[in-house]
């Protein structure tokens, strides 16, 4: 639990918690606006490819942006929607750019395989809807809603970093030719090695030392030893959905559902 436990803080002045909170708001608006820039600025400086750097974008936003929710010293019954505001806020400049309504070039290059712009209304726009949900409706009590975060950004995004490569490609799966061994594999431990590390720190709340809450976490995950194993079913589970065939880009809903599904039979 937190370290000061004096009542007096308990009971701060609403305007002064108001305005922490606002000051935690845009901290996490401007850390994931900065770690969009950063990458836009690699992928069109070619300082990275744009193949990594859009893996990169997928394997790395939705981790900070949850283990932000952690930066906050209170917490109200409209925190998660506030906080939901910011990945909506990108999901729809991603679908105005899609839909060409607004010109991004730049973002074009960083999170598209190719220069068709009508990819932002598939994967990213899937994405930040994805965390959307989470943040709204299932928010820092939920280890389903993380972890599914986890089995997204962990695996479906590390798989093709590894599975891609000239030595993953020569260990093609029998029924997806597409898909390779050795992503598959980097699928099902980054999914778990993310899931285990988000759940973890979310159990142990570590920022609880460096920031003096208004109060105690509203609800706070248990973290219990049988979740090595659960973990290990649900990485499984997304990591043989990941790789089926399908002629829709849906990658960025199913695995989450599927990790979602199992997790609550699991967890």
């Amino acid at each position: 639990g937190p370290l000061d436990q004096n009542p007096a803080r308990q009971t701060s002045h609403p305007a002064r918690k108001m305005m922490g909170l606002a000051a935690n708001y845009v901290f996490v608006a401007s850390l994931a606006l900065s770690w969009i820039i950063v990458n836009v600025i690699l992928a069109n400086q070619r300082l990275v490819s744009r193949n990594t750097t859009r893996k990169i974008v997928h394997i790395g936003t939705g981790p900070l942006f949850l283990m932000s929710w952690l930066t906050f010293p209170s917490f109200t019954s409209w925190t998660p929607f506030l906080l939901s505001l910011i990945p909506l806020t990108f999901s729809l400049f991603y679908a105005s750019i899609g839909l060409g309504l607004v010109n991004g070039t730049l973002l074009i290059r960083t999170l598209c395989r190719s220069d068709d712009r009508t990819e932002l209304v598939s994967g990213p726009l899937q994405y930040g809807l994805f965390h959307v949900f989470i943040t709204s409706v299932l928010w820092i009590s939920s280890p389903q809603g993380i972890v599914a975060s986890a089995q997204l950004c962990g695996g479906d995004g590390i798989a093709p970093l590894f599975g891609q490569t000239k030595l993953g490609r020569s260990y093609p799966l029998p029924w997806n030719p597409k898909k390779t061994w050795i992503g598959s594999a980097a699928m099902f431990f980054g999914g778990y090695l993310l899931s285990l590390f988000l759940v973890l720190y979310f159990s142990a709340d570590p920022l609880q030392y460096f920031i003096q809450r208004d109060e105690v976490l509203p609800i706070r995950i248990t973290f219990r030893n049988y979740y090595f194993v659960s973990l290990i079913w649900i990485s499984l589970a997304t990591t043989i959905v990941e790789s089926l065939p399908m002629s829709l880009q849906i990658d960025n809903l199913l695995v989450p559902f599927v990790s979602f599904a199992v997790g609550y039979l699991v967890l």
